[in-house]
């Protein structure tokens, strides 16, 4: 089975709140819909990383359902 590639698309949009931490959004370009991790940070690197954590989660609890269900 072939995997999509990835996409990630950074975006400055810094909201109106005190503090940068949020003020970069990462995600994937590709497989984004409603429902799909954002990752957020001061940086775009802290804003990828952010993604690629939530994407391993995501995955995480994916497999643990899988796993569940046929257990």
């Amino acid at each position: 089975m072939r995997q999509a590639m990835m996409k990630i698309l950074v975006r400055y949009d810094p909201p109106p709140i005190p503090g940068n931490n949020h003020d970069f959004c990462a995600i994937d370009d590709v497989t984004h819909d409603e429902g799909s991790p954002v990752g957020y940070g001061a940086t775009p690197y802290d804003a990828v990383r952010d993604l690629m954590d939530h994407m391993e989660t995501l995955e995480e609890i994916k497999n643990a359902d899988r796993i569940s269900k046929t257990g």
